[in-house]
């Protein structure tokens, strides 16, 4: 991620000015259409230029894709497979154009966000996102994000920054451009109901929709398909990809004392001796969600007030008490589990039993996940076979008409596809969003 767009990911606390938030705002991707702020995000880039850095040529097309994470992740969960998929769709795009060696690769880019309540959108602005806290509020969080960051054409914008940044150029709202899409937009577990919530939400608003919809092993009824009880002693017991370890998951990160939170260690030795049957596995693993928070957010804090000519208010306490604080979560704990609670009362299915003119919705699942019911599963592949026989042919512009659903198997991945069988669910990305880089690379040499 550029310098720049870290420094526009930055900190707020409970205290903050009015003045000050609204210049954190600003201080993100600019927007000049919406007071909302942005997900923190990164992003991996391939081809363009020439090259496999990602290097920008006006001369290419670039092909957008957005990844969602699962509950508890991040964005960096899938950071080795942005790069292999930014790298692989690229090649194949070129191959596809059967380009000559000297001609720059199409080029494409993988943005993985960080959802509210989650890494560092929740870690350096959790304040800016308060509640509810649902799918809903999640999904437009990412197309609000998806509209700031590319343009109407679903190219990257980099004009929102020059303008913003030029003092020749006053502040205005007129020229806000439509709201946008990435040309593939992909989910995982409640990521994936994220996803499809913000292709619905698109579809009623008239905004752009995306090329692909990819949803990675996420069951799509409205269900409990997690065991209830007492939470805790399901995550013990099991790892936590088992039945019920989320919300056991939750319950126990929700019990740690922040006394504890002066280190890993100690938040290990906490958790291993209060919870019984728990693990050493697991818990590194919760702890491995520990970060230093504090002093990152009084650096940030420092430099804002700077800018609006004042005195830091942190550097004036005398015992640097701001600096001193421990470890915290890089979720936040309540709102995540109003986003659990949020992703299992939401039915997702109206989407796919109707998908709409010039949408590919493609279903992942794992072959070993534990999150799908046999008559789930079912409903998934008559839902399929239903709109294969009444999808939309290529270039169709009618409303009457469909577009379509695939269902795909990875016999070897459990819930975690992406940890599972990278390979194989590379193996199903890399060929279809080349595709559509290779379609949008053909379209722009036409026009």
């Amino acid at each position: 991620m550029k310098k720049s767009e870290k420094e526009f990911t930055m900190a707020s606390s409970s205290s903050t000015s009015t003045l000050f938030r609204r210049l954190l705002s600003l201080q993100q991707r600019p927007r000049l259409f919406s007071s909302r702020p942005l997900l923190a995000s990164e992003t991996s880039s391939a081809g363009g230029g020439g090259g496999g850095d990602g290097g920008n040529d006006s001369t290419t097309t670039t092909t957008n894709v957005l990844l969602i994470h699962g509950l508890l992740g991040s964005g960096r969960n899938w950071r080795s497979v942005a790069r292999a998929l930014a790298a692989g769709a690229s090649a194949r795009a070129a191959e596809i154009l059967n380009a000559p060696r000297s001609a720059p690769l199409p080029r494409v880019s993988v943005t993985a966000v960080d959802l509210r309540c989650h890494g560092g959108t929740n870690a350096t602005m959790g304040d800016l996102f308060g509640p509810p806290h649902g799918i809903s509020e999640a999904a437009a969080d990412v197309n609000d994000f998806a509209t700031a960051t590319f343009g109407s054409d679903g190219s990257f914008s980099s004009s929102f920054s020059s303008s913003f940044s030029s003092s020749s150029t006053p502040f205005s709202c007129s020229s806000a451009p439509p709201p946008a899409a990435p040309d593939v937009l992909i989910g995982h577990s409640l990521g994936g109901k994220v996803a499809l919530e913000a292709a619905r939400q698109s579809l009623v608003s008239a905004a752009s929709l995306p090329k692909q919809l990819w949803v990675l092993d996420s069951p799509l009824s409205a269900r409990r398909h997690e065991e209830s009880g007492p939470a805790s002693r399901r995550a013990t017991q099991r790892p936590p990809r088992a039945p019920g370890a989320t919300a056991g998951v939750l319950s126990v990160v929700r019990s740690v004392p922040s006394s504890v939170l002066t280190s890993r260690r100690e938040a290990e030795r906490w958790l291993l001796e209060n919870n019984r049957g728990m693990t050493q596995a697991v818990a590194a693993w919760l702890c491995s969600n520990l970060v230093q928070g504090s002093e990152e957010k009084a650096e940030n804090k420092i430099e804002i007030e700077k800018k609006i000519d004042k005195k830091p208010e942190i550097e004036r306490k005398s015992g640097g008490d701001e600096r001193s604080k421990g470890l915290v979560w890089q979720f936040d704990p309540e709102g995540a589990a109003a986003l659990f609670e949020s992703y299992q009362l939401l039915d997702a299915w109206p989407l796919l039993r109707c998908p709409p003119v010039g949408l590919g919705i493609n279903v992942v699942v794992g072959g070993r996940s534990d999150r799908w019911s046999a008559a789930e599963r079912r409903r998934l592949q008559e839902a399929e076979a239903a709109s294969s026989s009444t999808a939309a042919p290529v270039g169709a512009e009618s409303e009457s008409q469909r577009g379509s659903l695939k269902v795909h198997l990875l016999p070897k991945a459990g819930h975690w596809v992406h940890v599972d069988d990278q390979e194989g669910l590379l193996a199903l990305l890399v060929p279809a969003v080349a595709e559509v880089a290779a379609a949008k690379a053909l379209k722009a040499a036409k026009s």
